[in-house]
C-alpha cells in the first residue's frame, strides 16, 4: 500500500520549489482581489506582520531570473530588485516598526514571478520564523512564459505559512505545456487557511502534465468548505496524478459545495483522484448526485484511497454505483472507504462490476475498517473471478464487525477454481477478516464459489467470523 505521506515528504524535499504571484494593486489593507499594475505589469500582494525583528524576507528559491518593482508599504521608494533565485535565497527588509505591512512585488518580462516561493527547506528565506509572517497572499500571480521555464514552478509556494489566512480569487496563473507539480502542496500545511473566497478557479490543464494539483492543500488543518460553484478541471490525455491527495488530511472540511462533480479520464492515465480526500475526517456527506467517472482502459489507481480514513461519512448518495472496469487495469477501488468507520450502509442497488482478465486490486481493502456498515444492499454479491487477476477482493471487507448478512447471500455462485484460489493470486485473502456477525454456513459459501476447494496455505479469509453457523468446521486454511 502506498504511503501518500512519505511520498510528499520526499518529494517536497526534493522540489524545493517556488512560487508564484498575484496581481496587484487595489486597498493594501489586504481583503478581496487586488487589481493588477498598468503597463502589463503584474503585481504580487503580501499582507505580512514584521514581527519582534521587525524584518521580512521575500523568498527567491527557484532558479529563475527575476526582475520586480517591490513597494515595501512603509513609505520608503519603490525599488527595483534583479537576480537569480536559488534554494534558501531571497530579499530582505528592515521595517520601522513590528506591525502589518502590505507588499506589493510587481514582475517584469517574460519570467514573471517565477523565482518567488518558500519551499520545504527551514533555513535562510525558509525558516518558520519567517514563514510565519505571512497572513495573506492576493492577487495574481504572473506565469513564467520563457522558454527555459522550470517544471516545479511554484511547488511548495506556501509551504508552512502557518498563519496564511486568505489568499485572492484568481491567484493561480496558467499551466504551460509539458510541466509537471505546478502546484503541487502549494498550500502544504498552511494550518490557518480556512476558506477559500468565492470564485476561486483552477486554472485548465494542458496534455503531457502530472501532479498539478497533487497535495495541493495537503493537512490545510481548518479548510472547512470549498466555495458555492467550485469546479475540477478537464483531465487531459497522457497526464497523471492530477488531482492526487488533492485535500489530503483537510480534516475540517465537512461539505462538498453543492453540484461537485469528478471530470471524465481520458485513455493513459493513471492516480488521478488517488487519495483526493484520504484523511478528511469531519466530511459527513457526498453532495446529491456525486457519481464516478467511466474507467477508460490502460488506467490504474483512478479512485485509489479516494476516501480512505473519512470517518465521519455516514452514506453515499442515492444512485451511487462504480462504474464498470476494464480489461489491463489496476488497483481502481483499492482503500477507496478503508477506515470510513461510520459508513452505515450503501445505497439501494450497489452491486459491484463485472472483473476483467488481467487485473489486480480492485476491490482491495474497499471498505477495510468500516465498522459501522451494518448491512449491504438486497441482490448485492461478489463476482466471479477470471484466470490472470490477483487480490481482487483480499481485505475488502476485513474489520467490518458490525456488518450482518447471510455469507450464502455474499457468494451466492462459482467464484473461482482452486488454481486461481490457490498460487499467488490472494483474490479472497482476509475478505472477511473478523466479520463476527456473518450469519448462514460457510461451508455452504465455499462449496459454491470455489467446488469446496480448500486453500494450499492461510488465507484468513473467515478469520473470526464467529457468527457462521459452522464455524468451528470450516476448513482451517480458510480462517
Amino acid at each position: 500500500m502506498k504511503n501518500i505521506h512519505t511520498v510528499l515528504v520526499l518529494a517536497a524535499a526534493a522540489l524545493l520549489a517556488a512560487c508564484g504571484s498575484p496581481a496587484g494593486g487595489g486597498d493594501p489593507g489586504g481583503g478581496g482581489d487586488p487589481a493588477g499594475g498598468g503597463g502589463g505589469e503584474s503585481a504580487l500582494i503580501l499582507r505580512i506582520n514584521a514581527g519582534a525583528d521587525k524584518s521580512f524576507t521575500i523568498p527567491t528559491n527557484n532558479a529563475w531570473d527575476y526582475d520586480w518593482y517591490i513597494d515595501w508599504g512603509d513609505g520608503t521608494v519603490e525599488a527595483r530588485e534583479t537576480g537569480t533565485g536559488a534554494v534558501n535565497s531571497g530579499i530582505s527588509h528592515a521595517f520601522p516598526g513590528n506591525t502589518e505591512y502590505t507588499i506589493s512585488i510587481r514582475a517584469q518580462g517574460l519570467t514573471g514571478h517565477g523565482a518567488f516561493g518558500f519551499s520545504a527547506t527551514t533555513d535562510g528565506s525558509n525558516t518558520p520564523a519567517n514563514k510565519e509572517k505571512l497572513l495573506k497572499a492576493l492577487g495574481h500571480i504572473k506565469e513564467n512564459t520563457s522558454a527555459a521555464a522550470l517544471p516545479s514552478a511554484w511547488a511548495f509556494c506556501f509551504y508552512g505559512c502557518s498563519n496564511l489566512n486568505e489568499v485572492s480569487a484568481n491567484l493561480l496563473p496558467a499551466v504551460p505545456k509539458g510541466t509537471s507539480d505546478i502546484f503541487s502542496g502549494m498550500f502544504y500545511n498552511c494550518i490557518s487557511l480556512a476558506s477559500l473566497p468565492a470564485g476561486f478557479r483552477l486554472p485548465e490543464v494542458p496534455n503531457g502534465t502530472s501532479n498539478i494539483f497533487a497535495a495541493m492543500f495537503y493537512n490545510c488543518i481548518s479548510l472547512a468548505s470549498l466555495p458555492a460553484g467550485f469546479r475540477l478541471p478537464a483531465v487531459p490525455k497522457g497526464t497523471s496524478d492530477i488531482f492526487y491527495g488533492m485535500f489530503l488530511d483537510c480534516s475540517s472540511l465537512a461539505s462538498l459545495p453543492a453540484g461537485f462533480s469528478l471530470p471524465a479520464v481520458p485513455n493513459g492515465t493513471s492516480g488521478i483522484f488517488s487519495s483526493m480526500f484520504s484523511g478528511c475526517s469531519s466530511l459527513a456527506s457526498l453532495p446529491a448526485g456525486f457519481s464516478l467517472p467511466a474507467v477508460p482502459k490502460g488506467t490504474s489507481g483512478i479512485f485509489y484511497g479516494m476516501f480512505l480514513d473519512c470517518s465521519s461519512l455516514e452514506s453515499l448518495p442515492a444512485g451511487f454505483s462504480l462504474p464498470a472496469v476494464p480489461n489491463g487495469t489496476s488497483n481502481i477501488f483499492y482503500d477507496m472507504f478503508l477506515g470510513c468507520s461510520s459508513l452505515a450502509s450503501l445505497p439501494a442497488g450497489f452491486s459491484l462490476p463485472a472483473v476483467p482478465k488481467g487485473t489486480s486490486d480492485i476491490f482491495s481493502a474497499m471498505f477495510f475498517g468500516c465498522s459501522s456498515l451494518a448491512s449491504l444492499p438486497a441482490g448485492f454479491s461478489l463476482p466471479a473471478v477470471p484466470n490472470g487477476t490477483s487480490h481482487i477482493f483480499s481485505y475488502m471487507f476485513s474489520s467490518c464487525s458490525s456488518l450482518e448478512a447471510d455469507i450464502t447471500d455474499l457468494i451466492s455462485k462459482p467464484l473461482m477454481d482452486a488454481a486461481r484460489l490457490n498460487g499467488h493470486s490472494y483474490n479472497m485473502y482476509a475478505t472477511f477478516y473478523l466479520c463476527a456477525k456473518l450469519t448462514g454456513f460457510g461451508n455452504t459459501a465455499i462449496t459454491t464459489g470455489f467446488a469446496g476447494a480448500t486453500p494450499s496455505n492461510d488465507k484468513n479469509t473467515f478469520y473470526g467470523c464467529t457468527g457462521l453457523s459452522d464455524y468451528p468446521d470450516i476448513p482451517v486454511n480458510w480462517k
